[in-house]
């Protein structure tokens, strides 16, 4: 078996990328072409990760929220594909365990010859069912991410000359059921940042777009009772006031990405690519 190499991390150690071969070569040329399309029209995950946080530091950038929204979509989507390639990783290790007590095996490599395969230390391995156990937290602050970034967009449109437009946004930023019917499933399906969506996750969708309808049937009842502001002007923006706080919106957004971007730069540690010419078979 090859030397170990130990990584200097908090968190993790790994093997050196010799021993790691037909490991990693198995994750690169079994595993993920069934997780990853080779499409070239989206950005590396590092790249997206930065054009975000360009819209939310150091000051969020309303009229960009609709690209950010597609960004996170982006970013999720790449989430939820990289947690599908680490449960294969997490499988193979478990057969290389089961063939061989010690974690060595041996494995074809590529050229036909015989290579070891080394299974996963068990601080690399607790380090993978940590972020397995981390997989709630991270949907749930995407979830709110999401809903209260389109809360905001669509408030700040209500306000502005183009209030009229609050319609349209209501129904792409919220498609629930309780508000658009059966209209809801096809609006949902349109749009990457919706995409997997579950009952629970719907529910708190509609109680979000509850706080601009409340906001609405208090500008109705100003406007028949002649007390409401001239809709775009500063006092219609006091009057009507989103209670939503920008700050803590953002620092779960930045806590979000950094926690994927850490997995993703974690694993790729455990299977030995960081600094590899070969393409790494983790990263989204």
């Amino acid at each position: 078996m090859g030397t170990r190499r130990y990584v200097v991390s908090t968190t993790s150690c790994s093997l050196s990328s010799t021993s790691r071969s037909f490991f990693a070569e198995h994750v690169q040329n079994t595993i993920l072409p069934q997780y990853f399309d080779d499409d070239a029209s989206v950005p590396p995950l590092h790249v997206i990760s930065y054009a975000i946080r360009t819209i939310i530091k150091p000051t969020v950038l309303v009229a960009e929220i609709p690209r950010l929204l597609v960004h996170l979509g982006h970013v999720e989507h790449a989430r939820a594909k990289f947690m599908n390639c680490l449960q294969e990783v997490k499988r193979l290790d478990r057969e290389i365990r089961a063939r061989n007590g010690d974690g060595v095996s041996q494995g074809p490599s590529g050229g036909g010859e015989v290579v070891e395969s080394v299974s996963l230390t068990n601080a690399e391995r607790n380090y993978i069912k940590g972020v397995f156990r981390q997989q709630r937290t991270m949907r749930s602050a995407y979830r709110r991410v999401i809903s209260e970034f389109s809360l905001l967009h669509a408030w700040d449109t209500w306000c502005s000359p183009n209030h009229e437009r609050l319609d349209s946004l209501l129904k792409i930023y919220f498609p629930c059921h309780g508000l658009w019917g059966d209209e809801a499933a096809e609006i949902e399906s349109q749009y990457l940042f919706h995409e997997g969506l579950d009952d629970d996750e719907r529910d708190a969708l509609l109680q979000t777009a509850q706080c601009q309808l409340r906001l609405l049937q208090q500008y109705v009842k100003d406007k028949k009772k002649k007390r409401s502001p001239l809709p775009a002007s500063t006092d219609f923006r006091t009057r009507y006031a989103l209670q939503v706080d920008i700050g803590q919106l953002v620092g779960t957004t930045m806590w979000y990405l950094n926690e994927l971007e850490d997995s993703v730069d974690q694993v790729e540690s455990i299977l030995a690519f960081s600094g590899s010419t070969t393409q790494s078979p983790v990263r989204p």
